[in-house]
């Protein structure tokens, strides 16, 4: 970790330290890199697979593999999103910690917080953990290749007329590489998010020294967004997949798009409880806050405008009444009128709308496969396959 004090919730796992080995000079270029091996590793042998089953005389394979288009979406554009994703991440829960632990708990305080984290770094650092989500996801791979339906599919025989459950050339690299790449990155994720929202369940139990009169309405804990919103490409990579699986029935069977309509409403309305509705865990924490503060200013106020009525409309002073007196009134007017509408969580309306536009973005290609441009698309693509 280059910064010692700092939460992170990408530094760990034996998989993610094998990866680090070059120097920290080429970190950003072994990224990048890393993101195109495994894209590339994924999609390119199942090409090359599918094109020699066809050379072979399976061209029911090759032109199932060829108009997939929800494998296409899941080993090009999900996984990088996948990968691309620790890095939004790892600098705004940076940022969050360092706000946290600089600002917002006491120095007595601190090594409650710094527990914490290292109790969450330890959890993500878990070789035994990353090792488990292996195994798990060449379970999910065992499961969906012998258990779910695999009709108008590239990777059984049985769907271009070789024997049922045999898998074809793309349907070995998918089973043994491509779908536990896919399924390991997102388990892997998920338990990376798990963490974060446990690290702010421990956070809001924790005495914290919120503004009262704080611009952001929230005590100070809107930037607690900024790290929250950091995780919009998991909803969006799961998104295209399901976008494309249904594009692929749309295509394949002629189902109505406007069929998606309440299984769309169902993922938006998960989405936002899952990665918007934790921040809810500061509501507690706000609503205790805001009571004592708008006390804390009522009395005060009170005071201060006694005596102001006391000294210039009751006694009557000749003097001019002082800039400085009124301009007080007005702050205090001001900073109890920001108290008083503190919200009853640090819920901003751009995080809503950031995943809100996660989900439902890829949901315009389902809809796009009944535009007859996309109909000259997908002919091309089979004229080439």
């Amino acid at each position: 970790m280059n910064d010692p004090h700092a939460l992170s919730l990408t530094g760990g796992g034996p998989l993610w330290r094998m990866a680090r080995r070059p120097k920290k000079t080429q970190v950003k270029s072994l990224a990048l890199g890393r993101v195109v091996f495994c894209a590339a590793l994924a999609w390119l042998p199942q090409a090359g697979l599918a094109l020699l089953a066809g050379h072979l005389g399976d061209h029911a394979t090759q032109r199932l593999w060829a108009t997939t288009y929800a494998n296409h979406a899941r080993l090009l554009l999900s996984i990088p999103m996948l990968l691309v994703v620790d890095a939004f991440v790892e600098a705004r829960v940076r940022g969050a910690w360092r706000r946290f632990h600089d600002e917002f708990t006491a120095v007595a305080n601190r090594p409650r917080l710094v527990a914490l984290r290292d109790g969450v770094e330890r959890l993500e650092r878990s070789g035994a953990v990353e090792w488990l989500m292996v195994i798990l996801a060449y379970g999910l791979v065992w499961f969906r290749f012998e258990h779910a339906p695999m009709s108008s599919s590239p990777w059984s025989g049985g769907s271009s007329g070789g024997h049922p459950g045999h898998l074809t050339l793309p349907g070995l690299w998918a089973a043994g590489v491509s779908f536990p790449m896919f399924y390991f990155l997102g388990m892997r994720w998920l338990w990376r998010y798990g963490l974060w929202v446990a690290f702010l369940v421990g956070v809001a139990g924790m005495p914290l020294r919120l503004v009262p009169a704080h611009a952001d309405r929230a005590g100070g804990l809107g930037f607690v967004n900024e790290a929250q919103g950091s995780f919009a490409l998991l909803p969006l990579a799961a998104s295209v997949v399901i976008a494309g699986t249904w594009g692929d029935a749309i295509l394949r069977h002629q189902a109505s798009a406007m069929s998606y309509k309440e299984p769309v409403a169902l993922l938006l309305f998960a989405t936002l409880v899952v990665f918007v509705a934790p921040l809810a865990v500061f509501t507690p924490a706000l609503r205790r806050f805001k009571l004592e503060a708008l006390g804390r200013f009522d009395v005060f106020a009170g005071d201060l405008a006694r005596a102001f009525q006391q000294k210039w409309l009751v006694t009557r002073s000749r003097e001019s009444p002082l800039t400085a007196e009124v301009g007080a009134l007005a702050d205090v007017a001001s900073a109890f009128a920001v108290t008083h509408a503190v919200g009853l969580a640090p819920i901003r309306a751009k995080l809503v709308r950031t995943y809100v536009v996660a989900t439902l973005l890829p949901m315009l290609f389902p809809l796009l496969t009944r535009v007859p441009l996309f109909d000259l698309a997908q002919k091309l693509v089979e004229a080439l396959a």
